[in-house]
């Protein structure tokens, strides 16, 4: 019996974080040049932008959007103009936050460049708990009950 039931915590713990690896990051998309966009810029409030649910990238020599795992947040100067231009998208790769000049699109930009892995975190609010979190806690949820049914029995 208990090979039993550690064999159901052990599937509903497998699961769950299978089922959490396949799904797509939320993030936050806009874009701005010269304040085009004065709601992409910061302070952001999420209230003026739509989050992007399981936000997708495309891939080279690929068709279809595959799920991003991280949420990405550029902003620099235009190093010719010195106009500001903020992009929030999403990525399938991590984006290392470097900070100084950068090339973007064959132009200098002096800025950050970032990325994060939880659920709108590439707006100015705190982000929320990721699903990662949400499926160990259900994993936890499920293991006390199985417990609790063998001492009914």
């Amino acid at each position: 019996m208990i090979w039993r039931q550690k064999n159901i915590i052990s599937g509903l713990f497998t699961f769950f974080h299978l089922y959490t690896a396949v799904l797509a990051i939320d993030c936050y998309q806009c874009s701005s040049r010269n304040f085009s966009d004065p709601f992409c810029h910061d302070p952001f409030h999420p209230a003026y932008k739509n989050l992007t649910t399981d936000c997708g990238e495309g891939r080279e020599s690929r068709v279809g959007l595959f799920p991003a795992r991280y949420c990405t947040k550029i902003v620099g100067n235009n190093s010719v103009d010195k106009t500001e231009m903020v992009i929030r998208s999403c990525s399938i790769k991590s984006m290392d936050t470097i900070c100084g000049p950068f090339n973007f699109e064959n132009v200098m930009y002096t800025g950050c460049i970032s990325s994060c892995e939880t659920d709108a975190c590439n707006g100015g609010q705190r982000a929320s708990p990721g699903r990662a979190s949400l499926a160990t806690i259900v994993t936890a949820v499920a293991c006390y009950l199985v417990t609790s049914v063998k001492e009914w029995m």
